[in-house]
């Protein structure tokens, strides 16, 4: 087995590259620290870009829900990307367009039901006054009460004889406010058989 020897001078010049070598090392290091620091704020920089954004759109389509809550139901989501905000936009823009058709719908069956009412009450309010005149020409009086013995109404002969001046002054009242008020107890016992 052989041994090398080595002299001072291949020592001295190990240690020399070593030396060389590991301040190599550092500096290649340090580098790639300062790469990757001097990188962290633009990356930063970019992440924050991209949240503003993002929150930009979010709290655009906040605001338009309380718009909405409101009744405000023409306006629509700007569309600016084709991300996940972009497609929140269109499903908000899809949502009103259905909300304000079904708006329009409700309207239209309500207004159509409320000319129904108005032609229906026209014709009670005609078949009523008919009924009226129908009653105030017989030659017999009539009334009729409620379950508590109050007047609902009666013809023009009734009403006469009560002493009032037509036949809307009798509703409400009872036996014992009419000129028979002396037999209301009467009569009262006999509304209720």
């Amino acid at each position: 087995k052989e041994m090398k020897t080595i002299t001072n001078s291949q020592v001295n010049e190990i240690k020399v590259m070593e030396k060389i070598e590991m301040k190599h090392t550092s500096y290649l290091l340090m580098g790639q620290l300062f790469l990757v620091i001097g990188f962290l704020p633009v990356l930063f920089i970019i992440a924050v870009a991209m949240t503003r954004r993002s929150l930009k759109h979010i709290l655009s389509l906040t605001q338009m829900a309380a718009r909405i809550k409101d009744g405000k139901l023409h306006e629509r989501a700007h569309v600016s990307a084709e991300d996940e905000t972009g497609a929140l936009a269109m499903v908000f823009n899809d949502m009103l367009d259905s909300l304000e058709t079904s708006q329009k719908k409700l309207q239209e069956a309500n207004d159509r039901l409320e000319l129904q009412v108005a032609e229906r009450t026209d014709e009670l309010n005609s078949s009523r006054q008919m009924l009226q005149e129908v009653l105030d020409t017989i030659p017999v009086r009539v009334f009729w009460k409620g379950l508590n013995s109050e007047y609902l109404g009666c013809n023009k002969l009734f009403a006469r004889d009560a002493g009032l001046n037509n036949s809307g002054e009798i509703i409400g009242k009872t036996d014992a406010h009419l000129g028979w008020a002396r037999y209301a107890k009467i009569y009262k016992a006999e509304d209720r058989k």
